[in-house]
């Protein structure tokens, strides 16, 4: 990734532009993208992370990660004339911790503004240290040259890596705004050492632009600005654990066989102290939610309703339960439920005053299909929904995203928040065109929000054969991250449901329980790490407490496995392919889905870059054998 401007800038190296991918056996394997303008800042390099190393880096496994770690394209370097803050070099960091094993070097390389290099350097040592990204500003849209050169990248290396599918089709016609790229007619001022490489440099060589020399006031003025920014503290505890007993006072009195029991907290929390991972954690304890508190998501009616419940006899209780969907209701479930509403609010009051990094709540029943007036799917009460609003209401929090990965999608979520535009909801969901629970059009793509809140309602909705790690890492890279990144929240709420993993009957997916980690270690850069997950569903004993012991193994800085066959299904691809398109209409960072050429156009391209190249060598021969006459 390197300043590059249609080959004006040093080393003027015809072989450094993005149709140069390797030779023979490497080919595919060299990946040039080449920015062709200054001032480029974080939103184009982020773009870049995000839209090409990333999916390349998970698909092609490695073992060993090394950086070639230049800071000289921070902002106030003469040399890179680049504008990206020392905050996102911490984000890069963030970004491919999770590939290798963890096992990361960065090697210092450029750099010539002092303070922007200090400050860039010092942050990814932070990083690597475990300790949360500084919050990056929310990201605008990348320069239409920027834009450029990752589409072309892009349609170079579509051949050799089965992950780049998702930013166009390939078409037998060019779009117009491609003409002016595809037609490659080499700079005339621009000398390519390419064939031969020359035996010496010159010292005296002008090393900076005048113009940018002009502006070193300016910039100092801008350097300093940046560097009076503070930055957040760092919390005292990495991650608080929220757990109460009273969660598993929820029970079914009818022998109805549901897949929700106390056992799943039981189990999970069993298998966090085995791994030690209990104890290093700060266990706080939960509380009961009050009925103010529940209102947030709910009508008072639906609570006086509910709590009803605790004096019914158990004939009536089974009989009061059948008249919703897929719940069971004991003396003690109101209780169990308002334990579980408050333990979380605990975690969220425990991260939000600084105490605790990031929060896990270990709590049951879940609740993100709890509509405002009737419960469903398990669900008493909406545990993640009231989290959002009493994070709003008690700690000022401004911009919250949620991330839902429970393999049902969260109705009741989606409707509480489905007109509020500082509320990001995200969900990726087993739909199957509306035949899968909680059924319906409900997590269909279409749906984007409200009126007024349009894009603030994003559903990746999987149709078709079952998924697997690489169609959730797809949609995090090409969607989610985008959006979260250009949204930039103050706090991310997950929906942490492990239906999902492999062994889970009611979900029937193929997840691992790494998975769930590397999904966790990809939000662990927003929100300066304020992050906290709320159990939702997960019905496989094992599978859900070892999928939750990686998350937390993952917020606690523990390096994770590497996951591997990093190719996304067809029908993954499709789903992904259709939530940008309808999408991008309302956020800028999901540009990228135009027609791309064929292999066949990209041949007649190559040959013309080729012949374009042979005429101008011929006309420079021309023009010094004249300049001798």
């Amino acid at each position: 990734m390197h300043k590059y401007l249609d080959g004006k800038e040093w080393p003027y190296l015809r072989e450094s532009d993005y149709d140069h991918t390797g030779e023979g056996d490497g080919v595919g394997f060299n990946v040039n993208i080449p920015l062709n303008v200054i001032g480029c800042g974080d939103c184009d390099y982020m773009a870049v992370f995000h839209q090409i190393i990333l999916p390349i880096a998970y698909e092609f496994d490695p073992e060993l990660v090394i950086v070639s770690a230049g800071f000289d394209a921070a902002l106030g370097c003469p040399e890179g004339e680049m504008e990206v803050t020392p905050v996102c070099f911490a984000h890069f960091v963030n970004l491919i911790s999770s590939l290798a094993g963890g096992k990361l070097c960065l090697v210092l390389e450029g750099g010539y503004c002092i303070d922007t290099l200090a400050e860039g350097v010092a942050l990814s040592l932070r990083t690597l240290l475990g300790d949360p990204c500084p919050m990056l500003e929310p990201l605008g849209t990348p320069h239409p040259r920027t834009r450029e050169s990752i589409l072309n990248v892009i349609k170079t290396l579509r051949p050799h890596w089965k992950c780049l599918q998702f930013q166009g089709h390939l078409s037998d016609s060019v779009v117009s705004e491609f003409k002016g790229v595809l037609d490659w007619p080499p700079q005339r001022d621009v000398k390519f050492y390419t064939n031969e490489r020359p035996r010496t440099f010159s010292l005296s060589q002008e090393c900076y632009n005048p113009e940018y020399l002009d502006a070193e006031e300016e910039l100092k003025l801008r350097v300093a600005e940046l560097m009076k920014k503070p930055l957040q503290p760092c919390a005292p505890n990495k991650v608080c654990l929220g757990y109460s007993e009273q969660s598993l006072l929820h029970k079914d009195i009818s022998s109805g066989g549901f897949e929700e029991c106390p056992e799943r907290l039981q189990h999970l929390c069993k298998t966090l102290k085995n791994k030690g991972l209990w104890d290093r954690c700060l266990i706080i304890p939960g509380r009961k939610a009050t009925d103010d508190e529940l209102s947030l998501a709910h009508s008072p009616d639906f609570i006086r309703q509910l709590k009803k419940t605790e004096t019914m006899e158990d004939d009536a209780l089974i009989i009061y339960q059948s008249s919703f969907k897929s719940v069971y209701f004991c003396q003690d479930s109101f209780t169990a439920a308002s334990w579980s509403v408050g333990t979380l609010l605990s975690v969220v009051d425990d991260v939000l005053t600084g105490q605790s990094q990031s929060g896990v709540a270990l709590i049951r029943p879940p609740g993100h299909h709890a509509e405002a007036n009737t419960t469903m799917g398990f669900c008493m009460f909406n545990n993640v929904g009231i989290a959002a609003k009493y994070a709003q209401q008690k700690h000022n929090v401004n911009r919250i995203v949620i991330i839902d990965w429970d393999i049902h999608h969260g109705n009741a979520l989606q409707t509480l928040f489905y007109d509020d535009t500082s509320v990001l909801y995200i969900s990726l969901h087993r739909f199957d065109k509306g035949s899968f629970y909680p059924y319906g059009e409900e997590g269909y793509h279409k749906c984007v929000g409200g009126k007024s809140a349009q894009g603030y309602n994003v559903n990746i909705a999987w149709n078709d054969e079952s998924k697997g790690d690489s169609d959730y890492v797809a949609a995090f890279q090409n969607v989610i991250l985008p959006l979260c990144y250009e949204f930039s929240p103050d706090l991310v709420l997950v929906a942490a449901g492990f239906d999902g993993a492999k062994g889970d009957n009611l979900g029937n997916y193929r997840l691992s329980p790494e998975l769930f980690g590397h999904m966790t270690s990809m939000l662990k850069g927003l929100a300066h790490g304020k992050l906290i997950l709320a159990l939702e569903g997960g019905y496989n004993l094992e599978m859900t407490s070892e999928s939750m012991a990686y998350c937390i193994s993952t917020l606690l800085s523990d390096p994770l496995p590497s996951l591997s066959s990093m190719i996304p299904s067809q029908s993954a691809v499709t789903s992904i392919c259709d939530t940008i398109d309808i999408q991008s209409e309302f956020w800028k960072s999901l540009q990228y889905r135009v027609d791309l050429p064929t292999e066949k156009q990209l041949e007649i391209i190559k040959e013309q870059k080729e012949n374009s190249m042979r005429e101008f060598e011929e006309q420079e021969n021309e023009d010094k054998e004249e300049d001798k006459d």
